[in-house]
């Protein structure tokens, strides 16, 4: 009866995640959909955590849209003086690189002792 509850479960969870999906992954780039829509095939997630998983494809189309940008503006941008100055897209990208990482671990989404082990999607993004 246990698995029998935990396949009804994984159900309930795979509709919860196409409600979700509607709503909340309308914004995100194909990529970054049909990741988190693999791993939530793939894995038995509770409903928080495909909320962590939704916010894990929405950081990585920042890290995605922060590079775009410094490939084609550069490192540098010139402030009011006209001085050169970190650009400001590198900060994003920063930050969500590390908001990513933090949320791959709350879902054990990382390599090592993991039940879940995924290749680090990063790497697709980093071309």
């Amino acid at each position: 009866f246990r698995s029998l509850y935990f396949v009804e479960t994984s159900i309930k969870i795979k509709r919860i995640f196409v409600d979700l999906t509607k709503k909340q992954l309308v914004g995100l780039r194909k990529s970054s959909r049909d990741w988190a829509l693999s791993l939530a095939e793939e894995y038995p997630f509770t409903s928080s955590e495909l909320t962590s998983l939704i916010h894990a494809a929405h950081e990585l189309d920042r890290i995605n849209e922060a590079r775009k940008i410094i490939r084609k503006e550069g490192l540098t941008v010139l402030d009011k003086f006209g001085c050169k100055k970190p650009h400001p897209a590198i900060q994003i990208e920063h930050d969500a690189i590390s908001q990513y990482v933090v949320l791959c671990k709350a879902l054990k989404l990382y390599t090592g002792e993991s039940k879940r082990v995924v290749t680090d999607p990063l790497a697709v993004f980093s071309q």
